[in-house]
């Protein structure tokens, strides 16, 4: 547009002008869009005059001697509505764009598609006993266009999850699977399998809508909606409050979370969620102590604290919550708890690559709570020989409570493809390996 404003007739340079300033807006250029917009001024200052005229004239105010042969047509009203209606847009964006950058790699995004993304991430993230905000619908699109996508995640002492993702000819997902086969001391399955998890968008202007989970007998979800009706009252709320409904099929699994971001761009996400899996440090603690866990039902209400860079991933995580899994023992009708009135799991990036992705991570685990059990147990000797985490914890242990907590430097690597998407993973105790179709 600038290289060709020499080339415009005067009928229509103001047509560039107008476009160039709103260009250099959206990319961000508060010097180039103002400048822009002062030309465009210049350009129409002939009806800008006339249309101040008009506006005295209407108010009685413009002397007799200017009033003669006062017109403004349709096109001149047409060229002062089209000037006035981007100015403030051009002045004030691209100025808060920089002054609030991180704010804006936030909210310059789907903010339904982002919550709900991130609730259905989490969730996944506690089913599998990840520590690490794993992504598996990713808080940024794919690099390229895939049409398919497997992955595998594996850690040490843990059976691989894997993943599917089916895409379609816009690039966006269709459809992802994930599971998991564990098996258990006493020789039986533990299976964690989620159902067809494939995000729904509106016919007309594919605008993201939400995650839709079909039913094992083949009926949707009835939260699926068939049109873009806006079935709540709050639009605000609706973009900003992120739902995972019955994502597994032997357990029901929910998670729900309220999105709230300051004007430096940290993200808070304050949620509950509730799933038929205790998590590992409770498995564990009760395993080898010859506890059988049957009925598990496990209910978590956490806030987690993030920052995201312009890659979209969190570098920055902080869960903190309190988490109860109430279960049956064998041999037991009593329903018996393990609780974690605190409990934090955080992130730190120390080094990034030119993807974002770390290179190094500080991380820290910490977890304070109780067990309400009918026998005895030797929680302290469990903590000594058998943290799965690293080194032993610091910290105090009972016979039915527990407070410690473990920091660890995580050594990272990604692998990346010609089209920039990474293939393989090394964060820490995890890896992970993903397979693109193109």
């Amino acid at each position: 547009l600038e290289k060709g404003l020499s080339a415009t007739s005067e009928k229509t340079r103001w047509v560039a002008l107008h476009n160039l300033s709103l260009c250099y807006a959206w990319l961000e250029e508060p010097e180039k869009a103002a400048e822009s917009y002062q030309k465009y001024t210049a350009e129409i200052s002939e009806t800008l005059d006339e249309m101040r005229k008009w506006d005295l004239l209407l108010k009685g105010e413009l002397p007799k001697a200017e009033r003669k042969g006062l017109v403004i047509g349709m096109k001149d009203q047409k060229k002062y509505q089209n000037y006035n209606e981007i100015n403030s847009f051009v002045h004030t964006y691209p100025v808060a764009a920089k002054r609030y950058e991180k704010l804006f790699y936030t909210i310059n995004r789907d903010l339904k598609k982002f919550v709900d993304y991130y609730a259905h991430n989490d969730i996944l993230c506690q089913l599998f006993e990840l520590d690490y905000p794993y992504q598996f619908f990713p808080l940024n699109d794919f690099e390229g266009s895939p049409k398919a996508l497997e992955g595998v995640i594996t850690r040490e002492g843990m059976e691989p999850i894997n993943y599917k993702v089916k895409f379609d000819s816009k690039r966006r997902i269709k459809e992802l699977t994930a599971d998991q086969v564990s098996l258990l001391d006493d020789g039986s399955k533990e299976k964690v399998i989620t159902r067809d998890l494939e995000p729904a968008y509106h016919d007309e202007t594919g605008r993201y809508l939400l995650i839709s989970t079909p039913k094992a007998d083949g009926f949707l979800n009835a939260t699926k909606p068939a049109t873009d009706i806006n079935y709540t009252y709050d639009p605000l709320n609706a973009k900003t409050r992120g739902r995972a409904s019955d994502i597994t099929r032997k357990f029901e699994s929910n998670e729900t979370v309220q999105l709230k971001v300051d004007l430096d761009g940290v993200i808070y996400f304050t949620g509950s969620s509730q799933f038929g899996k205790a998590n590992a440090v409770f498995k564990d603690v009760l395993t080898s102590n010859g506890i059988e866990m049957k009925r598990i039902t496990t209910k978590t209400n956490f806030t987690t604290k993030a920052v995201i860079n312009d890659k979209g991933v969190l570098t920055n995580w902080q869960w903190q919550g309190d988490v109860k899994t109430d279960f049956g023992a064998l041999f037991s009708t009593r329903v018996q708890r393990i609780s974690a009135d605190d409990m934090l799991r955080e992130i730190n990036f120390q080094e990034v690559d030119a993807h974002g992705n770390p290179l190094k991570v500080d991380y820290n685990f910490r977890m304070k709570g109780k067990v309400a059990v009918e026998q005895k147990l030797n929680i302290k000797q469990w903590f000594v020989e058998s943290y799965a985490q690293g080194r032993a914890p610091r910290g105090d242990m009972s016979e039915d409570s527990f407070d410690f907590e473990a920091d660890q430097v995580w050594d990272c690597n990604f692998n990346y493809d010609s089209e920039g998407n990474w293939t393989e993973m090394q964060v820490g105790p995890y890896s992970a390996k993903r397979t693109f179709k193109y």
